[in-house]
């Protein structure tokens, strides 16, 4: 394996780094070592990766407001559409209750 042919090595620092990641190398790499996981990123992951390509691709914020803001809203689109929910009336609602002062409309899923 590479990692053993790292601690082998001359570089003190690349032996201490590749006997590190061997100590830890099935938690970096379950999917190699365990039968039924997939060699794709967690759900977690997933979730965030549009939020990042937006943000890259908008050239990021200039504040540490516009960063909180825009991570809010990214949250708030997430789970609307994890709950099959339509966001244009979740955002409505919320407007709503904001202009109103009422309550806003929780994003937690609701009971049957």
């Amino acid at each position: 394996m590479a990692l053993d042919d790292g601690v082998a090595g001359d570089d003190a620092t690349m032996a201490g780094v590749c006997s590190e990641m061997r100590k830890v190398f099935a938690a970096f790499w379950p999917f190699l070592t365990l039968e039924g996981i997939e060699p794709t990123n967690s759900l977690a992951e997933q979730s965030r990766r549009p939020g990042v390509q937006m943000r890259s691709l908008g050239f990021g914020t200039d504040s540490a407001i516009g960063r909180r803001c825009f991570e809010r809203i990214m949250i708030i689109v997430r789970t609307v559409r994890r709950h099959s929910h339509s966001l244009l009336n979740w955002l409505v609602e919320a407007f709503d209750a904001f202009r109103l002062d009422g309550v806003v409309p929780s994003l937690l899923p609701q009971r049957p």
